[in-house]
Parts: C-alpha cells; structure tokens; sequence
C-alpha cells in the first residue's frame, strides 16, 4: 500500500478517526488507545528522515499524487510545509496552476502546526513563494509581508536574519524586486544579508530579468555567496540563449573561486560553476571541476559539511551524463539521513537530465534509505522506554525479552544494564551476573557489574562481591569495584584489642577512651589570638609573592576567609586589597560580602561592595569591567541591597551580559516576594532567550507564592515556544493539585506544541478526579508520542505494558515495507 499511495497519510487518518471515537466513550478504554498509539507511531517514526526535496523530485517526474502524499508523511510540521510548497512549485512549472492552488492552500493550512514562530515565518515565506509559482501574486505578496513581520517581532539577531532571507526571497518570487531589495539590505549580519541580496538575485534572474539578477549579483559583498550567485544568473543567462554573457559570468565566478582559501567554499564555488558549464554545454571542462571540488571535499573534518558538499557534487554529476558516478558519490554519504537527502538530489539531477526511469529508482532508493534508517532507531528507543518500565515494575523476563529486541547495540546494553542493576537490587545476583554477561561493549558491561558488585556489598555478600569485582576487566571499573569493598573487621581476641574496620570512605576510628580531652586553660586564648594574626600575616605575605594573578588571589582569598572566621576583618579586608589584578580583586570584595552579610553585617557588608566597585572603575576595557559590575550586581541583590543591583545592571552596556545580570537580578527581587517588580526589569531584558529564562523563573516563583493568575500572565508573555510550555504546564500542575481541574485543563490544552501538551496532560492526569484522568490522558495519547504518557498510563492501567510491548514487537513486522 505504501508503494502505491506514495505516504501513510491515509492509514495516519484511519487511526486518528478511530483513537478518537475510542476517546470519545465515557470511560476511555486506555488499553485500546495503547494498540492504536503505537501503531501510529511505527506509521509516522518511518517518516521521520524523508528529505523534504524528495516529494519535489515525484512531482517532477509527473507523479503529483504520490509526490503530495510523501510530503504530508512527514512528520515535522515546518518540513512538511516546505515539502508541499515546493510540490505546489512544481506544479506549476508543468503548467498546472488549478493544482498549484491548491496544494498551495493545503501548505498554507499546515503552517499553523508550527508552533516555533521563526520556522513558521520561513515556511509561510516557502508558501508565499507556492503562491507567486501559481499566479496569485497578491496573497504570495501578503504571506510575505507576514513573514518579514515575524522577523523584525524578535531582538534575536541570528533567527531575525534568517527569517529576513526567506522574507526576502518570497517578495522578489512575487516581483516586488523593490521591497526585496529593501528588506535584504536591512539584514544586520553581513553573512546572512550577502545571502539575502544573493537570493533575491537569482529568484529576479530566474524570473527572466538576469542582467538586472547581475546587478544585484555583484552588490553582494562576500565574494564567496557573490560567485555562488553569478553562477545561478549564468544558467539564466544560458538559459535565454545569452551564452556569451553566461560564459563571462562563469568566468568571474570562476576566478573568484581559485581565490578562496577555504576548501568547502571553494568546492561549494566550483560545483556551482560546473553546474553552469553543463548548461552552456561545455561537460568535459565541468567535469574536471567537480573532480576538483571532490579532491577538496573529501578531506574537510566537519562530517556535515562534507556529506553536503558531495550531495550537491553528485547532483551535478547526474545532470553532466555521470549517473554512476553521482550515484557512488551520495551512497558514500555515511550518515543514514544525508545520504537519503543526498540520493534525492541526484534524483532531481537525473530528471534536469533527461533520464526520468534512472530517477524513479534513484527516489524509492532515496525513501527506502530514510525509512530503514529511521525504524531501528525509534524502534530502539521504544523498545528501551518499554524494557526499563517492565524491570521497575519487577517483570524481568518481559524486560529481558524486551531489551534483547532492541536493534541498537548502544540502547540494548543500556537497558540490560537497567535490568542487572534491578535484580542485583533484589538479591538476584546469580541472573543478575547472567545478563550482565550478555552485554555486548566490555565497558558497559563493567559499569553493570559493577553496580552488581554494590548491591552485594549493601547485602553484606562480601564474599560473593569480591569474585564479582575480580571478574570486572576494566582496570578503572575493577579498582571502583575493589574499592566499594570494606575490609573485613578482625577481631584479635589474643591480645583483649580489637582492629577497627576501615570504613568505605576510607577513614579510621580510634576508640573513645583512646581520644585525648582538650586541655581547657583560660589564659591561654590571648596567646592563641596572637598566634593565630601571625600567621595570617605571614601567609598573606607569601601570597602576595606568588606572580600568577589567578593563583594570586586565590590564595589571598583564602586568607580572607580564615581572617573572617578568626574574626580578624580588618586583615580580611587587608588580604583582598592586595590582589594586584582589579578584577579579581572587585571579585574577592564581593565574595567577602557576602560572607559579611550572612553573619548580619549590612553596613560592612555594603562598604565592601563599594570597594568592589572602586576596583571594578580602575579596569580600562569595558568587556572586563562589565563583567566584574555584573558579578557585582549579582552580589548586591544576594545582599538584600536590592536597588543598587538594579541600578548597576542597568549601568552595564555589553549584551549579552546586561540581559544575563538584569535576569539575576529579577530573580533575586522575585524570589523576595517582589514579582511585579521583577516583571518589569524583566521586560526590558532585549534578549529573548534571557528574557524567557527570567520570567519563567518568576513563574515558578509565583507559584511558590500561591499567585498562579500571575503566573499565567507572566507565562503568556514568553515568546520562546518551549520555555513558554513548560512555564504553563508548571501552572497546570499547581491548579490540578490545587483542586482546580477544569482551570488545569484549560491551561495545558493551550499548550501549541502537541507534545508538551500531551506531557502536561499525562503528568497532571493522576491529579485529577479518575474519569477526568482517564479522559485527558486518552486525549494525551492521540495528541502526542506514547512514551510521553507511559509513566502515567501504567499507573492507570498496570495491562497497558503487556499491550504496549505486544504490539510493539509485532508492529514492525506487519508493516508494509518500503
């Protein structure tokens, strides 16, 4: 059946139809729930690694409906997107605008599955580009726009440019080459606006206008994106039968490329001149380019650039008449997932070739390489979450026959070593030692016995522990095991003394009557006091002399703190004064102040901290001396001097360092019982990630105040997707063990993300009255993964882990293979 729809999309729609009928009874049968779960799973976990490129090169072949049943397989929202998008791009290449729009429509009403707002942008930036391909220039226009409003919402420079790029594309897809012009130039960061004015070059080159493309070629600033870009204006220059011009721009390209030191830059140039020489027609000359970029690309360290650079080098080669060789090239791609990425380009490859029957079977090639490499690795993780379930419920045969179902090595050793560890923990030794051996990598396996080697120590089996122990190869694992073993205690009855055991820490006992008594001697306490200043005097003089500065003050600090404890302050404050590096030394005030504060000394402790600040004014490099105000700040809100902390937070100029020290500083003033006050230093955090950090901690503080409507409204203003779930999903707890049900799952249905809401609905699902816990947790199984709801689920329904484990060893046989 997969091979002939092309996706699972109609079986995914069979059992979504049929969990939520089951859901929808009184009583939700969890069991019949559990069946369902996990063959859905195996449906969507095959299509996890389907290269979003791979439903484009079906549509290019002609076969739309198989191509936009691949793309609704897969299964993250923003690639499923792309994937459609591109397929709708496709259409309307082959002329069919009416499919166009639609599969255009059916992209644009999965966008709202994307619950990161930045990736959504840039799949709304992929649909607007959908849109302009089929005609309807005004909605490609507004998506657009949408997308460059997204962008310019965030103060995160990064995912704000990227975001920008993709804007920036769909406006000159639209033909608004004006606002894609203004929109690429705004891009902040250099690299990322090179690549937007190189974008925004080809889509106006593609669109039949390459002299124009050419100019905005060359206002590209990084040479290496400004060759990349005039090889793709080439190809639409040769393309409108311009090949004088293509070849001179190849030329330039070219010359650039052999100016570049960077090997994968390089390669990348070289690939893409070659690409524009196959379509002047000139195949020989290409081809000792990309011999070229391969002898450049097979030695790059970084495994993803290489695996990327040989996927477009071998597209290359299927479009210049060497299929074979493209074909070794991308099954030499050793990660599972790029190589499928990789086969779906020479695929594309082979079509631009003219060679549709070579590419067809290059494509099942392709999906049959994501599919098979995709089920052994979530299958592992299933088969584990099931197998350490059954070893903590006590079912050591189901977990056994589990574990040893696992496909992966690593999480198959993983998992016996769970189960080791919990027979070994009720006195089952014997098979304990029995699965242990059964453990394929000898380091884990001496990491598993020797937990067994600990729990026969914690069962007084010395014996029995020690043969363990010697049976361990690893020296390192051995010595820990010999190591946990106490010496047995002798008991020398000849003599009348006994010898004391050596604890497993390592010390010693003497007996009580061997313990000499302090002499008590009361005029003795002057000459101690004196005493005791010389000899901090004299180590402050021989940690003056050390030359390090680090080491320096370390040892000065030192003194301090032992000057602090003898109650000598002024040569603790003597000791920090003469760290020589001001940095360190406005650290060690810091450091003295608190120790000050906390033995109730706030005057003193607040003159130190300005002795801190003095040091930190003497340092001359702003970086440094923010650095030492935010530790500063950060101090003086521990402090309790909660307003100077504010003030010099705000004093600091360098981010992200005044995000990180206005964050601390919140977090003090909330946890003080102050979170309207923390709320709004909060919010002028520029920061996003900061940002979101910070108020989620004030959430969490709120809670603790027994204020979960403020929570909820400090929760609601988080931008960043998870943070922000997991924000209101601790709220959704508070309110279900706070006796308030129908509010916590109002809240955590709020949740975007299907997965952390259904996380959220299986925590909290034991809070709630039984029927309501039945009830959300049969919604938690149809929204999310299984695994997401196991701990709750057995608590429920003690069955549901033979069901989960039956199916689960059934399920991947009676799939249809790929």
């Amino acid at each position: 059946m997969l091979d002939i729809i092309g996706g699972d999309t109609v079986a995914l729609a069979e059992i979504t139809a049929a969990q939520e009928a089951v859901a929808g009874h009184a009583v939700p049968d969890l069991l019949s729930l559990s069946r369902l779960a996990v063959h859905r799973t195996v449906l969507t976990d095959r299509n996890v690694d389907i290269p979003a490129n791979l439903p484009g090169v079906w549509a290019q072949l002609g076969q739309h409906s198989r191509a936009e049943a691949l793309a609704r397989s897969i299964t993250d929202p923003a690639r499923r997107v792309q994937a459609l998008a591109a397929v709708a791009r496709e259409a309307a290449g082959s002329g069919d605008l009416r499919g166009a729009g639609i599969l255009t429509d059916h992209a644009e009403q999965l966008v709202a599955a994307i619950t990161d707002p930045h990736r959504q942008a840039v799949a709304v930036a992929a649909v607007a580009r959908a849109a302009a391909a089929s005609g309807d220039r005004h909605r490609a226009l507004l998506l657009a726009s949408r997308a460059e409003a997204t962008a310019r919402s965030t103060a995160d420079e990064t995912r704000h440019a990227h975001t920008l790029v993709a804007a920036a594309r769909a406006f000159a897809a639209a033909g608004d080459d004006r606002t894609a012009q203004r929109v690429a130039t705004s891009v902040t960061t250099w690299s990322e606006r090179a690549q937007a004015l190189g974008v925004v070059a080809v889509e106006v080159a593609n669109s039949g206008q390459w002299q124009r493309g050419r100019g905005l070629a060359r206002s590209v600033a990084s040479r290496s994106e400004r060759a990349q870009v005039l090889t793709t204006i080439a190809r639409a220059a040769s393309a409108t039968g311009h090949h004088r011009a293509a070849r001179q721009l190849i030329t330039e390209a070219e010359a650039i490329a052999h100016a570049i030191r960077n090997p994968a830059r390089k390669a990348w140039i070289l690939i893409g001149v070659a690409h524009a020489l196959s379509a002047c027609r000139e195949r020989d000359r290409a081809l000792d380019l990309l011999d070229l970029a391969e002898r450049l690309a097979r030695p790059l360290t970084r495994s993803s650039d290489r695996d990327t650079t040989l996927s477009a080098l071998a597209r290359v080669l299927a479009t210049v008449g060497a299929p074979d060789r493209a074909m070794a090239l991308a099954r030499s791609v050793a990660n599972p997932a790029r190589q499928a990425r990789a086969l779906a380009d020479v695929a594309s490859g082979l079509v631009a070739d003219g060679q549709d029957g070579h590419a067809t079977a290059v494509a099942r090639e392709a999906e049959g390489v994501a599919r098979s490499h995709s089920r052994p690795v979530r299958r592992s993780s299933d088969l584990s979450a099931l197998s350490k379930a059954a070893a903590t419920d006590g079912d050591f045969d189901q977990a056994a026959a589990l574990a040893y179902a696992i496909p992966e090595p690593p999480q198959r050793d993983r998992a016996l070593t769970v189960i080791t560890q919990a027979l070994a923990t009720t006195g089952d030794l014997d098979r304990a030692v029995a699965v242990a051996d059964t453990i394929s990598d000898p380091t884990q396996q001496d990491k598993a016995l020797l937990l067994v080697v600990r729990a026969a120590v914690a069962a007084a089996d010395l014996a029995r522990a020690v043969r363990i122990a010697d049976a361990i190869r690893g020296t390192e694992e051995r010595e820990k095991a010999l190591g946990a073993i106490p010496t047995v205690p002798v008991d020398n009855r000849s003599t009348g003394h006994a010898t004391s055991a050596t604890a497993p820490d390592g010390n010693t006992s003497l007996p009580a009557e061997a313990t000499p008594a302090d002499p008590v001697d009361d005029g003795a306490e002057p000459i101690r006091a004196g005493t005791i200043r010389a000899e901090l005097i004299q180590a402050e003089q021989s940690a003056r002399e050390i030359s390090h500065p680090y080491q320096q003050a370390k040892a000065l600090i030192a003194v301090a703190r032992r000057a602090e404890a003898a109650a000598e302050p002024e040569q603790a404050e003597r000791s920090i004064g003469a760290i020589t590096h001001p940095q360190l030394r406005a650290g060690g005030f810091a450091a003295l102040a608190v120790t000050v504060a906390g033995n109730g000394d706030a005057a003193r402790s607040r003159r130190l901290l300005g002795q801190a600040e003095l040091a930190a004014d003497s340092i001359t490099k702003t970086p440094y001396r923010e650095q030492a105000i935010s530790e500063i700040a950060r101090t003086c809100a521990q402090v309790g001097d909660l307003p100077r902390a504010e003030e010099l937070a705000r004093s600091i100029t360098t981010e992200p360092l005044r995000a990180t020290a206005l964050a601390d500083v919140a977090s003090v003033i909330s946890a003080a019982g102050a979170p309207d006050r923390a709320a709004s230093i909060i919010h002028t955090i520029d920061q996003p990630r900061t940002r979101a950090r910070a108020l989620a901690e004030t959430v969490r503080t709120c809670l603790d105040l027994g204020d979960p409507e403020q929570a909820e409204h400090l929760a609601r203003l988080i931008l960043e997707p998870r943070p922000q779930a997991e924000a209101l999903a601790a709220i959704a707890h508070h309110l279900a063990k706070a006796g308030e049900p129908g509010r916590a799952e109002q809240l955590a249905r709020s949740i975007a993300d299907p997965s952390e809401q259904a996380r959220t609905l299986a925590a909290m699902a034991p809070d709630l009255p039984p029927a309501d816990g039945r009830r959300v947790l049969a919604h938690a199984l149809i929204i999310g993964h299984w695994q997401l709801c196991l701990p709750t689920l057995l608590r429920l329904e003690p069955g549901a882990l033979g069901v989960l484990s039956e199916e689960l060893l059934d399920s991947t046989d009676r799939t249809d293979p790929a």
